[in-house]
């Protein structure tokens, strides 16, 4: 009886901490930290190019779309050698992702690859649509979901590394 009365409580406790801490909670140190990275590598060199996968933002689909399905799904893939010419604009977009807390869950339209030189993918980062409703957009990066400003896909936008629906 006393094993079973804790059990009760155990599965009590987990269930409130679940709900106050969702499981898909943004580490924003985490976010925060992987974005300095990415930066640092970007001014090393160890980051050469950046792939941009994109799908219509008001384009319906009958499912939500995850990282694992972004790259069957999406309508257009563009790459960029960083240079110096770009490196600046790249830099500060990152720089302005400002990463915080969201519950929602994501359709994604834009992913953003970052790629060594020898083609292997150093960090990846994920984008929903942006929607009236919420300042940002939803999404993912290396795999921690949070939300982000806007900076990165504008900075795609102004690069013309989109697809647009006809």
């Amino acid at each position: 009886m006393v094993e079973s009365m804790r059990r009760c409580q155990v599965g009590l406790v987990a269930a409130f901490f679940g709900l106050v801490f969702p499981a898909n909670a943004c580490d924003i140190y985490s976010a925060t930290e992987t974005i300095d990275v990415i930066l640092r590598e970007i001014r090393d060199g160890t980051i050469d190019r950046v792939d941009v996968l994109s799908i219509p933002e008001n384009v319906n689909t009958f499912r939500t779309i995850s990282p694992q399905m972004m790259e069957g799904f999406s309508a257009g893939k563009y790459s960029m050698k960083i240079a110096r010419e770009n490196m600046t604009q790249l830099s500060a977009s990152l720089a302005a992702l400002e990463p915080r807390q969201g519950k929602e869950s994501t359709d994604l339209r834009w992913g953003f690859w970052f790629l060594d030189k020898s083609g292997r993918r150093l960090h990846s980062i994920f984008f929903d649509a942006e929607h009236w409703y919420t300042k940002g957009r939803r999404g993912y990066i290396d795999g921690n979901s949070c939300n982000f400003s806007s900076s990165l896909t504008n900075w795609a936008r102004r690069n013309r590394m989109y697809t647009q629906r006809d």
